[in-house]
């Protein structure tokens, strides 16, 4: 194959051997713990790896543990982010740590739950043990709580869904022993978001809207038959979150875990673990000897319920916790739903007799003492009986006595407190005013902040629509050098909309302001060509504006700004695809431009000429999308209430000669809305009532060669619409008619500063002109107008090369005269003109339908060398869906032309062919990737190309899922 393409892929090794010795990590502690998953050391850097890894591209490292690294790679076979787990050491590395990382990848690969981590691919590279992890970038539970109570109900559904994948391990007969917070991940979901409080009045962290995983099964063990890597009594965990049996080296079981589980909820609930001490030795003494305490006296808001359910999984005994974990989280759910739990507490005698379990000795010496104290409380009550009648004489003499003394000290002290009482009040009194006064001075300067906050507020608010209103007039404001201070405009619009929403959004003038905010945001996304973004703001504003109007319902204005902003959301919505959508909002903002077009009417408003020239426009707008649904008859009724509408604006005055143009424009649209309809003759009628308006427009031009723009833009609508009709020879009189006017007015204009508009125009007049001469299949002419477009076009590009209008009507002409090239068979010449225009052309889609439809041009030139060459520059680059389903078919024809190609030997062909098939492959899994195949349209597309993408019959289907 070397004899065929010049330049072919070296394949690289797959395993070389690692440059220098990676060094390996003492072992950590619980000051220390490992954060795999979390955040990379090294952000911004490429990570370096100590050997390649078949079939991974390592991205960043995310994190280092005692026994191994973690990466961020991609699977290159899969076109996924996956987590590389690779031992530490490689070669090097000690017996005990490889055995627990096999431990960790089988335990791994027997559990699928979604709250654990999954593993995805176990291996080995030149001494290096590896496996592929579920890729989790959202940390760890111990990195986000941070030393932090959780809320409880947060706290209570996490410990749930960790708990049931536990079960989930224990079914599958795995024990974790290691359940702690650093060894939960989680996992964002869509919409999370964090802040302080919760519903039940618990204080904490609220905990975001995220999915938790299980880890690190490295100390893992097998209910039966398993690998422990620990011997008899040697301590295996971390020593805050150990069973007791863990730390007197029992044969762990199941109650492990919830142990575990007990420890995890409990630091959740407190920000502690339930044993803390100065070293180990002082934590597992305690988890020996002492009873947990009780989390609500760490956490006094914590739920009753909740501290019940934590103490029964703290309990010393392993037959007094959950039998498992699953019933663990059958009693958090009944906690979750308002339920009575399962668990009951402790009483004081139970404690009692656990602890005297646990201390025989010291129980012993109290009882035995209790005892004695019994027998001389009774000599010492006998001996007082016999004493009592000498002393009850002198006891009631005494008692006299002392109730008068205490009679007078008491008379004294309510003396005193009196008076301590009335200086208190007094003082108390002095305060109440002081505050009174400071806070009615805080009260005014609070005021005046406010008030000079929401003046500056409108200030921005005007200052922003007044920006963007007056850049809208400057017709290179939608260039590509001007898309930073669009998106500069965004930001700030965005940012004064999240200020008023979040104060006074509910009165007239704020809502009003913010709809007009919005409004101007949808047009700077339109210009972005965002118009998902463009149809979002749009709403906003058309919902503000809805707000506004309910507030104040006898306010047309308000009824009119929700109208425009629908007719606007429509727009985008259609330009989305979202025709059913678009309708339903042209239909609401027909209903209330009428409204508001019959109250100004009635009054005879100063306003009226407005509202009509906005319901022009919206009839206008709804009509060609119903002409692009195909309801013929609707687009009729829509066009000719847009003329009725266009006929009631005044034609004098200031505004006369807009005002005729929109006539004209209502005159020109009726005419085609009936055209559609086959009332051909009714058009003709319609346009020459178009071009009679025309003819009273001011007259325009060089002041050597004056021409009506009116007159020559309603030729060339004629024009058209004679094509249509197919009345070519009529069409080309019109046609002529507005191409020689505008030629004689670009003839006359000074050479040293030619009129940019009016050359974009004649570029624009020249193109429809050369359409409709290539179809009609006169391609000589056709070519001399498209080349006539671009010699006009030439000096403005020169002068100014980001002129947008001009760049447009160039790459149209050069698109025309590309597919003209095609048509008369120069396919070559087509080719080098659909690359020249991806190379140049600044609009996105239509680089990839330009680069598409030169690959075509090669085939059909039948040089498959060069379509392919191109089509793997084309495979680097990011693509739409419908791209590169486009780019699979042209791969499946380069691989028939290969096949067909007799300058090949077999071999070849075979090599080649297969090659390209992959590369269709390739092209076509990416567009099922980006949904483009759940399009029914599209898989009739497919089917219908049935013969051309035999090459990878049996290699792709599209149906499937």
């Amino acid at each position: 194959m070397s004899r065929i393409i010049r330049r072919w892929p070296q394949q690289a090794h797959a395993c070389p051997v690692p440059a220098e010795p990676v060094s390996t990590l003492p072992p950590p502690d619980e000051t220390a713990e490992r954060t795999l998953f979390s955040v990379p050391t090294g952000a911004g850097t490429r990570a370096r790896a100590p050997v390649t890894f078949p079939g991974y591209e390592i991205l960043d490292e995310l994190g280092r543990g005692g026994m191994g690294v973690v990466y961020k790679a991609r699977h290159l076979g899969l076109n996924r982010l996956v987590a590389l787990k690779v031992i530490l050491g490689g070669p090097l590395a000690r017996d005990e740590d490889k055995a627990r990382f096999r431990i960790e990848a089988e335990a791994g690969a027997r559990l699928h739950h979604p709250n654990i981590v999954q593993v995805y691919d176990v291996g080995e590279c030149a001494g290096f043990a590896y496996m592929a992890l579920e890729l989790v970038e959202g940390g760890t539970l111990r990195q986000w709580q941070n030393g932090h109570p959780v809320a409880a109900r947060d706290a209570a559904r996490l410990a749930s869904a960790v708990a049931r994948a536990i079960h989930h391990a224990h079914e599958r007969g795995i024990i974790h022993r290691d359940l702690k917070p650093a060894n939960i991940l989680l996992a964002q979901v869509a919409g999370s978001g964090a802040g302080p409080g919760n519903s039940d009045g618990t204080d904490g962290l609220q905990l975001p809207n995220v999915r938790p995983k299980v880890t690190d099964f490295g100390l893992a063990k097998a209910l039966a038959g398993g690998t422990d890597l620990t011997g008899t009594g040697v301590l295996c965990g971390t020593p805050n979150y150990m069973a007791p049996e863990q730390v007197s080296g029992a044969p762990p079981g199941p109650s492990v875990d919830v142990y575990g589980l007990g420890a995890l909820l409990f630091e959740m609930l407190a920000g502690r673990p339930p044993f803390a001490g100065s070293d180990a030795a002082d934590v597992l003494n305690q988890i020996l000897r002492t009873e947990a305490p009780d989390v609500r006296r760490l956490a006094p808001r914590a739920p009753r319920d909740l501290a019940v359910i934590v103490a029964k999984c703290l309990e010393k005994v392993p037959a007094r916790r959950y039998a498992t974990a699953r019933d663990l989280a059958d009693d958090l759910d009944r906690y979750l739903g308002a339920k009575p739990i399962a668990a009951r507490p402790v009483g004081p005698a139970g404690r009692a007799w656990r602890w005297s379990r646990r201390h025989p000795v010291a129980a012993g010496f109290l009882l035995i003492s209790s005892a004695g104290c019994l027998l001389t409380g009774g000599m010492a009550l006998e001996l007082l009986h016999s004493r009592n009648g000498e002393r009850a004489a002198r006891d009631t003499a005494d008692a006299a006595r002392r109730e008068a003394e205490e009679q007078r000290a008491a008379a004294e002290r309510t003396r005193d407190e009196l008076a301590r009482a009335l200086a208190a009040a007094e003082r108390e009194q002095a305060t109440a005013l002081a505050e009174h006064a400071a806070a009615v001075k805080q009260q005014g300067h609070a005021d005046a902040a406010r008030n000079q906050s929401e003046a500056d507020l409108r200030v921005a608010g005007r200052v922003i629509c007044d920006a963007v209103r007056e850049l809208a007039r400057e017709p290179r404001f939608a260039d590509d050098e001007l898309r930073g201070t669009r998106l500069l405009l965004l930001e700030s619009g965005r940012a004064f909309c999240t200020s008023v929403l979040a104060g006074k959004s509910d009165t007239p003038e704020w809502l009003q302001m913010l709809a007009d905010v919005s409004h101007w945001l949808g047009y700077l996304e339109a210009r972005n060509d965002n118009h998902a973004g463009a149809a979002a703001e749009y709403g906003a504003a058309a919902d503000a504006a809805g707000r506004w109007a309910r507030k104040e319902p006898a306010n047309p204005d308000a009824r009119g700004r929700r109208c425009e902003s629908l007719m606007c959301a429509a727009g985008a919505l259609a330009s989305l695809g979202r025709l059913d959508e678009a309708e339903r909002a042209y239909r609401e903002a027909a209903g209330l431009i009428e409204g508001v077009v019959a109250e100004r009417a009635k009054l005879r408003h100063p306003l009226e000429g407005a509202e009509r020239r906005r319901a022009r426009e919206l009839y206008d707008r709804w009509a060609r999308l119903l002409h692009r649904r195909g309801n013929r008859a609707d687009c009729e009724r829509a066009a000719r209430k847009a003329l009725d509408h266009a006929r009631e604006l005044p034609t004098t005055g200031p505004a006369g000669g807009e005002h005729l143009r929109l006539v004209q424009l209502a005159h020109q649209g009726y005419a085609h809305a009936l055209g559609a309809l086959g009332r051909w003759d009714e058009g003709e009628r319609q346009f020459a009532a178009a071009l009679e308006v025309a003819d009273r427009h001011p007259v325009l031009g060089p002041r050597d060669a004056p021409y009506s723009a009116a007159r020559v833009g309603g030729l060339l609508e004629l024009a058209d619409y004679r094509h249509a009709r197919n009345h070519p020879a009529r069409a080309d009189e019109a046609f002529r008619e507005a191409v020689g006017t505008m030629e004689r007015s670009f003839a006359a204009q000074p050479a040293d500063a030619p009129d940019s508009w009016l050359s974009v125009e004649l570029a624009r007049a020249c193109i429809r002109h050369a359409n409709s001469l290539r179809a009609r299949e006169l391609t000589a002419d056709a070519e001399k107008r498209y080349n006539q477009a671009l010699g006009a076009l030439a000096p403005v590009l020169r002068r100014a090369p980001g002129f947008r209008p001009a760049v447009d009507a160039a790459s149209d002409a050069r698109a025309g005269r590309a597919e003209l090239y095609d048509r008369t068979g120069r396919h070559r010449a087509s080719a080098n003109e659909w690359a020249a225009l991806a190379d140049e052309d600044p609009r996105v889609r239509n680089r990839s339908r330009w680069e598409l439809n030169g690959l075509h041009a090669r085939l059909r030139a039948g040089d498959w060398r060069g379509a392919y060459d191109a089509g793997l520059c084309a495979l680097g680059k990011r693509q739409p869906g419908w791209a590169s389903a486009e780019q699979g078919l042209v791969w499946c024809l380069v691989a028939k032309q290969i096949g067909a190609d007799p300058a090949l030997s077999p071999e070849d062909r075979a090599v080649a062919a297969r090659e390209a098939a992959d590369n269709a492959v390739r092209c076509l899994e990416a567009a099922r990737s980006a949904g483009e195949f759940e399009n029914p349209g599209r898989l009739e597309w497919y089917a219908a190309r049935a013969a051309d993408f035999a090459p990878v019959r049996d290699r792709f289907d599209p149906k499937r899922r």
